[in-house]
């Protein structure tokens, strides 16, 4: 009998690409917010389509009284909610770069209300399981010291257990559509992120192992970290004879689950 590590989700923000101008006199001060929501069976995506984080300076009470009125079948374009993480602010930035990241073990709790026909997003937070309808919020705002901080652009995802995802994705604008940077290119976020049993570390382990070797006609040298995981999970091969024929052969391999999976 082996005992399972708890499910979670890992998620690791790099950054942004292109995002809008915001600030009269200079670019923006971005920051991104995060939060992985458990949903009932019955919402759809217009319904997440109303999700927004709060990022308003409410305090715990004020931000109950606005949650309990959102549920009102009359508030149906925006409903707010308090963000599990965000990452840092970068100052004056148009192409921000983060590179944080956050471990979910519970998710929001998001419903439609049988009585109200609402929608019901519930403050007390649910344990993540590997049979929930997961999906990955991320809104990215303007830091505004003086008055209130602007929303610039949204993704949602849906996570499924042990399907990595990683990539650069658009955002969109508060209504729906594809959001269009300063440049006039189209606004990005480039993200990773996995539902499944790894832990990760509060904080990353940098300590560097470093192995060389030397044959008859080369020389190598390999540099490992184990980072944010609880072990190492990659592997690396090197040999210097493969076949007595002065052939060599070098392999990294990035494991999801061990070494041996690596291996």
């Amino acid at each position: 009998w082996v005992a399972m590590e708890p499910w979670n989700v890992g998620i690791l923000v790099l950054g942004a690409k292109n995002l809008p101008k915001l600030d009269v006199f200079g670019l923006s001060d971005p920051y991104c917010c995060v939060s992985v929501l458990s949903c009932g069976k019955n919402i759809e995506k217009e319904h997440i389509a109303q999700l927004e984080h709060n990022v308003s300076k409410l305090t715990a009470s004020e931000h109950a009284a606005v949650i309990r009125s959102k549920t009102d079948k009359s508030l149906k374009n925006t409903f707010k909610i308090l963000p599990q993480n965000r990452t840092r602010v970068v100052r004056k930035s148009l192409t921000p770069r983060w590179s944080q990241i956050f471990q979910f073990r519970e998710a929001r709790s998001v419903k439609i209300d049988s009585t109200s026909d609402a929608l019901t997003v519930l403050e007390q937070k649910v344990p993540i399981s590997s049979d929930q309808r997961l999906k990955m919020l991320i809104t990215v705002h303007d830091r505004d010291v003086a008055m209130k901080d602007d929303f610039s652009g949204r993704l949602v995802i849906d996570l499924k257990p042990h399907e990595p995802v990683e990539g650069e994705f658009p955002l969109l604008s508060e209504e729906g559509e594809p959001l269009v940077g300063h440049s006039g290119e189209p606004s990005t976020i480039l993200l990773k992120a996995v539902y499944s049993m790894c832990e990760y570390l509060d904080e990353p382990l940098t300590e560097k192992e470093v192995e060389e070797g030397e044959g008859e006609f080369c020389k190598f040298a390999v540099t490992s970290m184990q980072g944010w995981r609880t072990t190492m999970e990659d592997a690396h091969c090197a040999s210097l004879d493969l076949d007595g024929k002065k052939s060599c052969f070098f392999g990294v391999y990035d494991g999801h689950g061990g070494a041996d999976v690596a291996a």
